[in-house]
């Protein structure tokens, strides 16, 4: 394992450095489309290209896919939003972007649904969390070039309930990781101590009195933010896209949770949005819509036409 962790971290280190390499790359995306070929995204590309990532509200800049996953993902698809059901995620999520007056990317990486939704709705306030400083800097020069610094307010800080978290102040693998998860302390001269902070104090803090639009992403963890965020489930109402992997313990809790505070529950899949009673975690299909019941009829007849996209 050691031995093949050290060869992957030299050929990314070198090899897109060589020249011709850049070219190299080009043709291999001619020859295998990323549509059908997965393993192709996890080849490395040149250092320093931005990428143009399309979507129905425009393109937005996304850097340094050297080390962001997401961005040299889209530079394997030609900016195109593949496959369908993150095509179709993505565009729910500007609907219910500019239903909404405040907007939290919990777990936003290197932020594609933060510049999505600023772009989507300019009169939004929108608020970037994450727990990895390299994730906060790349989001940093990610509104820079996109022109939306005045737009999204990045914060190196976690959501779920009250805790401290050591993150890793230099790069810990050969790429960015997409996210970390909470149980991974990197304590050490080279951490930061990190504060995690309850949906419902997040909410308070922020003066947050208008409908939201809340994405999450935090690799199992959505628990804890659930489970500390009842005020807000029973007064706010927000709308939320939730990752839910098939490697989550505590999803039946927070299902009932969910379902306590009466709201409907979605599947997203290739085909579009499938009603669910419940969560049940599908090994394809990732992300899911919560939406509140009273509110479900006038959200979902915009939503459901994002299945002819």
């Amino acid at each position: 394992m050691l031995k093949t962790t050290i060869v992957k971290t030299f050929y990314k280190k070198t090899i897109p450095h060589f020249w011709g390499y850049h070219s190299f790359c080009l043709f291999l995306k001619i020859l295998f489309p990323s549509t059908h070929y997965n393993w192709i995204n996890r080849i490395p590309v040149k250092p320093g290209l931005i990428i143009n990532v399309k979507s129905s509200i425009g393109s937005i800049l996304l850097t340094t896919p050297e080390r962001c996953s997401i961005a040299k993902k889209f530079f394997w698809t030609n900016g195109l939003i593949q496959p369908k059901e993150d095509e179709i995620a993505i565009e729910s999520f500007i609907k219910l972007s500019q239903k909404s007056k405040f907007i939290l990317d919990i777990g936003s990486n290197s932020g594609i649904f933060s510049l999505i939704s600023a772009k989507a709705n300019p009169g939004a306030k929108v608020f970037a969390y994450d727990i990895l400083p390299e994730a906060f800097n790349i989001l940093t020069d990610n509104l820079i070039i996109n022109d939306l610094r005045d737009r999204v307010v990045p914060i190196l800080k976690g959501v779920g309930r009250n805790s401290i978290f050591h993150a890793p102040m230099t790069n810990i693998t050969s790429e960015m990781p997409t996210s970390l998860k909470l149980d991974e302390n990197y304590k050490g001269n080279d951490s930061i101590a990190v504060e995690i902070k309850t949906l419902d104090d997040i909410f308070s803090e922020l003066c947050i009195n208008e409908q939201t639009c809340i994405k999450i992403d935090v690799e199992g963890f959505e628990g804890d933010i659930f489970e500390n965020a009842k005020f807000v489930l029973e007064n706010h109402r927000p709308f939320f896209l939730c990752e839910v992997l098939t490697t989550t313990t505590d999803y039946s809790n927070y299902n009932n949770l969910l379902s306590n505070y009466n709201y409907k529950k979605f599947l997203i899949t290739d085909e579009g949005l499938i009603d669910h009673e419940n969560i049940n975690p599908n090994i394809k299909f990732k992300d899911w819509l919560f939406i509140p019941k009273e509110k479900s009829e006038n959200v979902l007849e915009h939503l459901f036409n994002i299945e002819n996209l």
